[in-house]
């Protein structure tokens, strides 16, 4: 049978009339969705993949996703802010190798770099035991490094420093450097840890429990704003219940009205009393 919309081979051989073709179908309505195959699916998934946007980070701290495994969201932004402060304690302690270089290059026999380690660590070096005993020696890598811990910290002992005038004028920037590297660092982790203990970090679950555990310890179940702070502060640290129930009893004994505030009145009743006193002990 031959194919529908096909004219037979014999009904052209006997000039039968032709069947015309069948119509072509209708395209396929907006509305109707034709369902790619498991190859064209394949296909556009790879290409979604391909344009998706990656997701390595850009906050300084590494790969977003490895840390999102690996700490909560918090603590990585506690840890960027610690890296960014170290920026400049990294090119602080950069500065002071190119200073033990720099003194190296004007001592015959010290070398750089590796061969500075090798002078000041193994003894071997001839030049360096010379040099020493004029009041000028090779700077090791760990010289390096201890002269710019003792810089940052601002301690400065004096027995490793610079003796040109190229390395004193670097060691003078350095300094000021360290102080300001030093200080930085300081003031970061500070308000860090201020963070933290007032609760900056806090999610909102961890909230709602705070809020759960002050209302227990309530006798009516309503927090007042008084409740609040003087419960975070003895959670803090701030403040204890010998404290609390000092300054209670002293707010009582100058409410002298009993009305429960402090006011002028009060201060009126206070100054007669004490008046009454002062009289009866001068009589």
């Amino acid at each position: 049978e031959p194919f529908r919309g096909e004219v037979p081979f014999g009904a052209l051989l006997c000039g039968a009339p032709s069947i015309p073709p069948l119509p072509p179908s209708p395209p396929p309505s907006p509305s109707v969705q034709i369902m790619p195959t498991t190859d064209e699916e394949t296909e556009l998934q790879r290409t979604k993949r391909e344009r998706r946007p990656s997701n390595e980070v850009t906050d300084g701290c590494g790969s977003k996703d490895l840390l999102d495994r690996v700490m909560s969201k918090s603590t990585r932004k506690d840890l960027c802010r610690v890296l960014a402060a170290l920026r400049p304690t990294g090119v602080y302690f950069s500065l002071c190798i190119i200073l033990g270089e720099l003194e190296n290059a004007h001592i015959e026999g010290c070398g750089h770099f590796g061969a500075g380690w090798a002078c000041g660590s193994t003894g071997g070096c001839d030049a360096w035991k010379l040099t020493h005993e004029n009041g000028s020696y090779c700077w090791t890598w760990v010289d390096e490094f201890y002269y710019g811990v003792i810089t940052f910290l601002t301690i400065g002992y004096g027995d490793v420093s610079p003796h040109t005038k190229g390395g004193k004028a670097l060691a003078t920037l350095l300094v000021m450097m360290g102080v300001f590297s030093f200080t930085t660092l300081l003031a970061e982790l500070n308000d860090i840890s201020q963070a933290k203990r007032l609760g900056a970090d806090k999610t909102l679950q961890q909230r709602l429990d705070e809020l759960n555990e002050v209302i227990e310890q309530d006798d009516d179940g309503k927090v007042t704003t008084e409740e609040y702070i003087i419960f975070n502060l003895k959670k803090m640290g701030k403040v204890d219940d010998d404290t609390i129930s000092l300054l209670r009893d002293q707010f009582k004994a100058l409410d002298a009205d009993g009305s429960g505030e402090l006011d002028a009145d009060d201060i009126k009743l206070l100054s007669q009393a004490a008046a009454q006193v002062a009289a009866g002990q001068a009589d």
